[in-house]
């Protein structure tokens, strides 16, 4: 076998067209990439934090406490930046579009809510950045309906208190303490509900994160150049010489698939060796050992999909449209993050989904036997794919469609 992979790989390195389409195409892309895409240029995140402007015209102990609470609470503070000052300026920052959103507190506010007084906070959401706005309206329709609920529940305890005949000065004794906690139980959710931290897909740059979709996406179309090898293999009837030579086309497969990994796998590790050397995107061991595997898998795709057609034209054809249906709905080109839910459910169909989100998983060391999952999986597909190739060649041969 070892004298069938170096022969492999001389053709492979003999083929000046590919070796540079492999080789040196995607540094040259990669370093664009990189220059137009580093600096000052580069998003820290793909949503900035939310600039919300507050007019407190209520200015009262409970306003200012309610304020302060989420002004100090880092967790908040993280995605949502508060800006307190007065209604003109406020309202001139919102205009000229400094601000995503603006709440105007009413005056007595918070006495009007203890006494069941309908002054609700006026809200003003700018329609400039969709995903910031659609995510604002739903959060304030979702913390209304939470606030409704104590409103019904205060307006209980008042009926519940009249109906057992308490005195007028104990209902309005009960009521104020009773409303005050529970308007500021729900004004300060935290207090109400558990912390339960859930990872679907982790969060990361945009710049990390399309240099993940790239490399997924090269990975996976330059797998096709083994399936069309075969193909070119079969044509001129090798596999029957190899059969007359002593050599299974088993045997022959696997030396095709471990000198297209080997070379491909030298190539990426270049072209993240250059760009780490260039840019803050950190490749670490466990990185380049989950980039094999999915060469590996990409390859035995390959492979697979070769014995499948007689002509070059219906693997490149067929690879063509499946790999780019896999790109658009697998998240190499819409990132994973900002899918509707629909396109997510098809994208766990694809393997770009799987291997862009391992990817992240392993980068930021998150949930381990997630990506080992993945891991293992790729490689269980990949050697059911090599068994189930090698028995169309070998059993089907020419004839086969």
């Amino acid at each position: 076998m070892l004298i069938l992979i170096l022969k492999n790989i001389k053709e492979i390195i003999n083929n000046k067209r590919r070796v540079f389409i492999i080789a040196v195409l995607p540094i040259i892309f990669f370093g664009l990439f990189v220059m137009m895409y580093s600096g000052e240029t580069v998003e820290k995140n793909f949503i900035n934090p939310i600039r919300i402007g507050i007019i407190d015209n209520d200015n009262s102990l409970y306003s200012n406490l309610l304020l302060q609470h989420y002004e100090s609470n880092t967790a908040f503070t993280q995605f949502v930046h508060m800006y307190r000052d007065e209604q003109e300026i406020v309202e001139e920052m919102f205009k000229v579009g400094d601000l995503d959103a603006t709440l105007i507190i009413p005056e007595n506010f918070a006495e009007n809510m203890m006494y069941m007084i309908h002054d609700p906070v006026i809200s003003n959401i700018n329609t400039q950045d969709p995903v910031k706005a659609v995510l604002l309206k739903n959060v304030l329709l979702s913390y209304e309906k939470f606030i409704s609920s104590v409103e019904s529940n205060v307006a209980m305890l008042y009926d519940i208190m009249n109906e057992l005949e308490y005195l007028p000065h104990e209902i309005s004794a009960y009521n104020a303490e009773i409303s005050y906690e529970l308007i500021m139980s729900a004004m300060e959710r935290n207090q109400y509900f558990d912390y339960n931290e859930v990872i679907n897909i982790p969060s990361t740059t945009s710049v990390n994160y399309f240099f993940i979709a790239i490399i997924t996406l090269l990975i996976m179309y330059f797998g096709l150049y083994v399936g069309i090898d075969l193909l070119r293999e079969r044509e001129q009837r090798t596999f029957q010489r190899i059969e007359v030579a002593g050599c299974s086309i088993t045997t022959f497969i696997l030396s095709k698939l471990i000198s297209h990994v080997l070379y491909l796998f030298l190539n990426i590790l270049l072209w993240i060796t250059l760009i780490g050397m260039v840019s803050n995107i950190s490749i670490s061991f466990g990185l380049i050992l989950y980039i094999l595997v999915g060469i590996i898998f990409s390859v035995s795709l390959s492979i697979f999909m070769s014995g499948l057609f007689k002509s070059q034209e219906g693997v490149l054809l067929a690879g063509n449209i499946y790999y780019f249906i896999a790109a658009v709905v697998g998240g190499s080109i819409m990132p994973l993050q900002f899918m509707p839910e629909r396109i997510q459910r098809l994208s766990v169909f694809t393997p770009n989904y799987w291997f862009i989100r391992g990817f992240l998983f392993v980068q930021k060391n998150l949930q381990p036997s997630f990506s080992n999952g993945i891991i293992v999986s790729f490689i269980s597909i990949s050697i059911l794919l090599i068994i189930v190739s090698s028995y169309m060649y070998k059993y089907l041969g020419e004839h086969y469609v």
